[in-house]
């Protein structure tokens, strides 16, 4: 499972792509989800975005069934 960060219009959000994403394997609950960009890795969700709560994800999936999903922010995981 790949998940990417889309702006309001429906375009992906730069560095918050699926092809940046980390994949997420096996069952869990408590999964992180981290992009790569440029060598680097950010592991958390631009602050601005939770904080107005205008989050569109698009989860890429191979193989894989979502049971649920949760945004926190960093110190609440």
């Amino acid at each position: 499972v790949m998940v990417e960060v889309l702006e309001l219009d429906g375009s992906v959000r730069t560095g918050l792509t699926a092809a940046a994403c980390t994949p997420l394997r096996g069952d869990s609950l408590r999964h992180v989800v981290e992009w790569s960009s440029d060598g680097l890795r950010k592991s958390q969700m631009p602050q601005e975005l939770l904080v107005r709560g205008e989050l569109l994800l698009r989860f890429v999936m191979r193989g894989a069934r979502l049971f649920s999903f949760r945004v926190a922010a960093p110190e609440r995981l």
